[in-house]
């Protein structure tokens, strides 16, 4: 297939994987495993399946600049694969911790193709935060990254919205990197400011 066409064409797997992604979310936190691992397979492992079947080795024109688009395609396969092996297991745990590199490995090939949009950064700004070990300093440049990032669509068709719960979330992180020293639980007030931030913006597959 044309990588002109494939361009076309990852609007529309990237839309989808976004729906599955939230909802298969979705419903682990309101403890429906079995919807989730069903929406799993039609809304995410589906779509990589046929990205991969169609693309997995010729590139969308947008992402010319990526190291090897057969290896991430076919990293992408894998990550899916294990994906559903630990929800059929009955391992949430691990799927939880698998769906977030799902997540991480679309950011990767963003930052390679220097692409990196709002839904992204945002998605980094969650992922330092997470890191047990990250500094005022790290996170706090996770954070201008996202201030300067160019509008994801999702993010341009409420753009209002966007920045009001934008200017909320930054009143509350703030004030905790200005600590010194700063301390877990800094960290931790960031985080919980950040997850709803996060869920309503950082989830969007590009």
């Amino acid at each position: 297939m044309a990588a002109a066409q494939l361009d076309r064409n990852w609007d529309t797997w990237t839309a989808r994987l976004t729906e599955g992604y939230a909802q298969t979310l979705l419903l682990l936190e309101e403890d429906q495993p079995d919807e989730a691992i069903q929406q799993y397979r039609t809304g995410v492992a589906f779509t990589v399946k046929q990205l991969f079947s169609e693309a997995a080795d010729v590139y969308p024109l947008r992402f010319e600049g990526a190291v090897c688009w057969s290896d991430w395609t076919r990293q992408l396969y894998r990550l899916t694969i294990r994906t559903e092996q630990a929800f059929a297991a009955g391992k949430l745990e691990e799927a939880v911790v698998l769906l977030t590199e799902l997540r991480r490995h679309f950011y990767e090939l963003h930052r390679q193709c220097n692409s990196v949009k709002r839904s992204n950064a945002l998605f980094a700004v969650m992922d330092v935060m997470n890191m047990e070990d990250a500094g005022a300093q790290a996170i706090a440049e996770a954070v201008e990254l996202l201030l300067r990032a160019d509008s994801s669509q999702e993010a341009e068709e409420e753009d209002d919205a966007y920045q009001q719960a934008r200017d909320h979330w930054l009143a509350q992180v703030r004030p905790a990197l200005a600590h010194t020293p700063f301390t877990d639980n800094d960290r931790l007030v960031m985080r919980q400011a950040t997850a709803p931030f996060y869920k309503a913006y950082g989830l969007r597959f590009e």
